[in-house]
């Protein structure tokens, strides 16, 4: 009788094991995992010479603390070229000194609203190019990465009104992206008042 009891509570107590295997598998498969968005217009037209904003937030799960909180902006004319970072946080925003920018570049966001946007005047055809905005908010453990591709439009003969449409489509694009259903009705009501959008 004690082999046949030895047996039954070997069993069982493997039973117990495979059992408490799987609620830790459970437990950190299930549980939620903290991670970092960062939303951008990942395409952007500005008229040469005019301000734009470089739209940068991110969404995280912990308050930003100024002492743990980074964030880096970086230009670069093409994927091939090297990253210029422009604009830094360690402890407090600063504006790097570059010759591309001089003094066009200001922090117009609110950290307090997870938002990190730049934005750069009288902006010449030069400044066209690839923006990325690097967030880092610990603990969170993975870095957010947002990319903005800035198109310059130069002013000319009928630029301006190709310009004028290209906003209005990139407005209407987001706010279908944002809001599909709501949109979907109004363009349904309203197609013919809005511009024609190139492909």
């Amino acid at each position: 009788m004690s082999a046949s009891f030895q047996l039954r509570a070997s069993s069982w107590m493997n039973a117990v094991n495979l059992r408490s295997v799987g609620l830790v598998v459970i437990f950190i498969l299930g549980s939620p995992v903290s991670s970092m968005e960062v939303m951008v217009s990942h395409k952007l037209n500005a008229l040469n010479g005019s301000t734009v904003r470089l739209g940068c937030a991110f969404t995280s799960c912990y308050k930003v603390d100024n002492n743990k909180f980074g964030m880096n902006w970086t230009y670069q004319s093409t994927y091939n070229d090297t990253e210029e970072m422009f604009m830094t946080y360690k402890h407090k925003m600063t504006a790097l000194p570059t010759a591309q920018f001089e003094d066009r570049v200001k922090f117009s966001g609110n950290l307090e609203k997870n938002d990190v946007s730049v934005t750069i005047s009288d902006v010449q055809t030069f400044d066209e190019g690839i923006y990325n905005c690097f967030v880092r908010n610990p603990p969170d453990r993975q870095q957010g990465h947002g990319v903005i591709n800035l198109v310059v439009i130069t002013e000319g003969a009928g630029n301006e009104e190709h310009f004028k449409t290209r906003v209005k489509c990139s407005h209407r694009s987001l706010v279908q992206k944002r809001s599909a259903l709501l949109i979907g009705s109004f363009l349904c009501n309203n197609e013919q008042q809005l511009p024609e959008c190139p492909i």
